[in-house]
Order: C-alpha cells, then structure tokens, then sequence
C-alpha cells in the first residue's frame, strides 16, 4: 500500500516515539528504582516498546495486518544489522512475548531485569542500521527519523544516575 509524504513522515514519528520510550525506560531503570511499581512499570514499558521496535525492524511477519506500519513503506527491504543485535533480538523474542503478556514458569524462572537492558540497547543499535538504511534510499525520511535515534542513543549511553548538563557562557567585547 503506497502511502503519502505526509503519512510516511507521521509513521516515522510513532517508530521514533517507540526508540525514545525505549531508551528512557532502560536509562531510569539503570538508576534503580527503588519503588517497585515504578520499576516494574518501567520494565514493562520497555519490554512492550521492544516488542513492537523487534516487530519492525527484525521480523518478517507473516501475520502483518494492512494498517501496520512497515518498515518497507519508508525503503527497500533490509537485512537488520549489527547482525549479533538482531539476532538476539529474534531469539528472544519468544521469551519476550512470555514476560511482557502470559504467565509462564519461564517467566519466573527468568525475570532478570539485565536481559531486557540489553535487548534494548541492541533495539536501538538495530534502529541505527535502519536509519543509515533509510538514509541511504531517502534522506528526507531520514533527517525526521534520525533525531530520535541520536537521542535514544545519548540517552542509553548515558551511565551515571542524573544526566548532566553543560553550559558554555561566552562574552563579547
């Protein structure tokens, strides 16, 4: 289905939405939380917003429904890369899917809080590839998807507890 400029750019939007709550979710986690609700609340939106980055970028779905937004809508089909990235993100999505909506023992057996800080730093390795990709077939696309990766990266790679601000103060004359 071929979509206007407009439309593109307003999909582009809501991916770039799913990068940013991403990266925001894993950085506060990193700060431990110490109230539990938040921190679950937190675990769960990120979880939920690497299932539907892993939807986009990394699977090929043969369950796509006709008002999903497609990764093909705004370039050519690509193979996901940093390659290690994606695929881990493919082997866990099984896993991903049992933490985020079924009770499962798996579940149980495996709520580390670890594993979901690191898919989301390879989900937004993997938005990065695509970003270059996207580049590389329509710079327009790009330059409107490309802020929220550059964020999303500044943000995850941000390690200490408080993000810290720099002025630089110049005087004339």
């Amino acid at each position: 289905m071929t979509k206007t400029r407009c439309e593109l750019i307003d999909g582009l939007k809501h991916v770039g939405y799913e990068v940013s709550m991403t990266a925001e979710a894993a950085a506060r986690l990193r700060r431990h939380v110490s109230d539990g609700v938040v921190r679950n609340a937190l675990l769960e939106s990120m979880l939920l917003h690497i299932r539907s980055l892993t939807d986009f970028f990394v699977r090929t779905n043969t369950h796509q429904k006709t008002t999903d937004i497609l990764r093909t809508h705004s370039a050519p089909e690509w193979t996901p890369v940093p390659a290690p990235e994606a695929a881990r993100a493919l082997a866990g999505y099984d896993t991903l899917n049992k933490h985020l909506s079924h009770l499962t023992w798996e579940r149980v057996k495996n709520g580390k809080q670890d594993y979901a800080l690191a898919a989301a730093e390879d989900i937004i390795r993997i938005a990065d590839g695509w970003s270059q990709h996207l580049d590389a077939h329509d710079p327009t696309l790009h330059g409107e998807f490309q802020p929220f990766v550059f964020n999303a990266r500044a943000v995850i790679a941000q390690r200490s507890p408080y993000v810290l601000m720099q002025a630089v103060i110049t005087t004339s004359g």
